[in-house]
């Protein structure tokens, strides 16, 4: 006949009478990844690029007087080679960097790509929304369709 004393679990024991020693674990050092020039500096090739396209290539389209776009260009610029500047010393932004890094530096570069297909090239029309206009042809619908008299309609 067993007896449920001899099934239940026994603590396991140590040759010298007490219990068994769980051994420590040990903080293994993190691998120390080299910097690699291709995380850091897709930004600011991407926008260096984009501005290169933005102030040297001939356009065939019409360009808007704003400078809009230039100031976005300069500032994803600085901040990239801000980012690039502290990436050696701060090793928090260098996981982030090491991920996000090369999804801004292609959009970046896709920016200055779309620009040279558009405006340069002339290869696509740019594409234009005519906000205005479109808010008053509808208002101009919804104030038409009331009864008005007449010799009065909103026009566009």
């Amino acid at each position: 006949m067993l007896l449920l004393k001899n099934l239940r679990p026994q603590p396991a024991s140590c040759p010298n009478g007490g219990p068994p020693k769980t051994p420590k674990r040990s903080r293994l050092p993190l691998p120390v990844l080299k910097p690699r020039p291709q995380t850091f500096l897709a930004i600011p090739v991407g926008a260096g690029i984009a501005l290169a396209i933005h102030f040297f290539v001939p356009k065939k389209e019409i360009v808007l007087t704003s400078n809009y776009y230039q100031w976005l260009l300069f500032v994803i610029l600085s901040v990239g080679l801000l980012l690039a500047a502290l990436y050696p010393f701060v090793p928090q932004l260098r996981t982030k960097m090491r991920r996000m890094c090369p999804i801004f530096g292609v959009a970046t570069l896709t920016l200055g790509v779309w620009e040279l297909i558009t405006t340069c090239l002339g290869l696509l029309p740019l594409p234009y929304f005519r906000v205005r206009k479109a808010c008053w042809v509808a208002w101009s619908v919804i104030m038409n369709s009331f009864s008005i008299p007449p010799g009065i309609r909103w026009s566009c």
